[in-house]
């Protein structure tokens, strides 16, 4: 039994199945995830970006080897699958990688978390058929997946592709593998972020989004005049009803800093933006989940998206609103010190200069505080310690300590570098002795459920009708942004206005846990 105990720590690969989804496929169990026979089963996983899914198939082979021996379960790939410049089709060798890899993942017991858009992967253009790109500033399409035909019939391109292809080394198309246990629609974008700003979408498209808003004023009121009676002294310049078209704010105005002098009748006309933007929001997601499960046969998990907003007391909950029309509740987060230097956001180059900050003195900046959605599934499919920092090494062991105690149900550090160990030091380094040296300990910790799970220190029954009058929710969470998308922040993105928030301190005795459900009890 000694000798068995040594081996299982030494080489965690038994904990898998013997091939991922033997079982049948990953559903949900109450709060969390379960196997395809009923077993409870917690993610301990990794990011492997396209240089990762492109190894050729003896590296990938060992990778997939290596990583189940470290106690991994879950491999998540963030990737735009198209050609080069043409979004219209998908790239035949990137799809053949992606099949390979997952093929060798679930030899192994490992299963897959796809995630093919995320808007910083596009340069968009007029020839695209997205018109206002060629004059802009900004080429990425932030937003636009919600209203935009165009991108609509691209993204719905590359998810048909993705998941009815047969997938040569299996003989299986994804939307038939139970290996593939989380589909992702969208990585990293909303509408309720600062990227949601004239600067960052063109006229064309801010134009098409406001005739969006005069439609569903019409719907709500009767009338644009009938809606604008409402706002009372709310008028703006680019309003023109005459043409079915109502100006939108941006994000700025949505928060409460944005709202501090304003009047009634402002209020209400944000009040019916927000509702608009969400129910589109929310709407979008459930059309893709109807495509994927009805039109594409898929069976996987959904995931909708993992974004923040710009105020998590005022929007946050809304987002997470939208994200009710998936299967999981999904987040990211970073922690790190001070890092300056051209290219510091995303590398560590020589004549940077850096500041070591230790995890465990600053508690109420980690990651590991989420609130979570009553009876959805929370994972976290991007966390990681940022480099450079000399205080990395708790990272593993603070993760699967609180994420155990909070009932976290998966967990994807960010991000692979190669097939081994780390060669040089790059910004999310994942593959070095501090934190996939110590995978199998904590894996093992994590998976088997050593750090017992806590009872609610909040539970919160939130009204939506509330959060779309914009009362907000007093629940929420250090936002953890890596240093890339802070640069989205005008001035650093601080709210100036009254903080209603928990103590973060309380995340780390139990779950925090809001429902939408305004009749929900309320729980000790």
């Amino acid at each position: 039994a000694k000798a068995d105990l040594q081996r299982l720590h030494q080489d965690l690969r038994r904990l898998n199945e013997a091939e991922a989804g033997e079982h049948g496929w990953i559903g949900r169990r109450g709060a969390g995830f379960a196997r395809g026979d009923g077993r409870p089963v917690r993610f301990w996983g990794v990011n492997a970006g396209g240089e990762i899914v492109g190894l050729d198939h003896a590296s990938l082979d060992a990778l997939a080897r290596r990583l189940a021996k470290a106690g991994v379960n879950l491999v998540r790939s963030l990737d735009g699958l198209w050609v080069k410049g043409h979004p219209e089709t998908v790239d035949p060798v990137k799809l053949d990688h992606l099949f390979y890899f997952i093929s060798a993942l679930k030899k192994q017991g490992s299963y897959f978390h796809v995630s093919c858009w995320w808007p910083l992967f596009l340069e968009a253009s007029d020839a695209m058929g997205l018109e206002g790109y060629d004059a802009a500033k900004n080429k990425y399409p932030f937003a636009l997946l919600f209203f935009n035909p165009r991108l609509q019939e691209l993204h719905r391109g590359w998810l048909r592709t993705l998941l009815t292809s047969r997938n040569p080394y299996t003989g299986l198309t994804l939307a038939r593998d139970p290996a593939l246990a989380l589909l992702e629609l969208q990585n990293e974008d909303g509408l309720f972020f600062w990227t949601f700003s004239k600067a960052n979408i063109p006229p064309p498209q801010w134009r098409l989004l406001e005739t969006r808003y005069g439609a569903w004023l019409v719907k709500r009121y009767g009338s644009i005049e009938k809606a604008r009676l409402d706002w009372i002294e709310a008028r703006e310049a680019d309003d023109s009803p005459a043409e079915g078209r109502m100006a939108l704010y941006e994000a700025w105005r949505l928060t409460r800093d944005g709202l501090k002098s304003a009047g009634p009748g402002l209020r209400k006309r944000v009040s019916d933006q927000v509702r608009f933007l969400a129910e589109l929001q929310r709407g979008g997601y459930a059309d893709l989940v109807r495509y994927v499960r009805k039109d594409l046969g898929a069976r996987s998990l959904i995931i909708a998206s993992n974004w923040v907003t710009a105020d998590a007391a005022q929007l946050d909950a809304l987002e997470q609103w939208t994200y009710g029309a998936g299967d999981v509740l999904d987040r990211h987060g970073y922690f790190g010190g001070k890092h300056e230097g051209d290219g510091a956001d995303y590398s560590v180059r020589p004549g940077h200069t850096f500041e070591n900050r230790a995890a465990v003195k600053h508690p109420e900046e980690l990651p590991l505080q989420f609130t979570q959605v009553d009876r959805m599934p929370q994972l976290i499919s991007e966390i990681g310690w940022v480099n450079p920092n000399l205080y990395r090494s708790d990272m593993p062991f603070l993760t699967a300590a609180y994420g155990s105690l909070q009932g976290l149900d998966g967990l994807e550090v960010f991000a692979l570098g190669g097939a081994a160990w780390d060669t040089s030091m790059g910004k999310f380094g994942l593959s070095s002795p501090v934190i996939m040296g110590s995978f199998p300990a904590c894996a093992l910790m994590y998976r088997r459920g050593d750090v017992a799970e806590a009872g609610d220190a909040v539970f919160q029954a939130l009204n939506p009708e509330e959060l779309f009058a914009l009362r907000g929710s007093t629940t929420f969470a250090a936002q953890a942004l890596d240093e890339l998308r802070k640069k989205d922040l005008p001035g650093g993105g601080a709210i100036a206005g009254e903080v209603r928030s928990l103590d973060p301190l309380v995340f780390y005795a139990g779950r925090v846990v809001r429902s939408f459900d305004p009749q929900a009890a309320s729980r000790q």
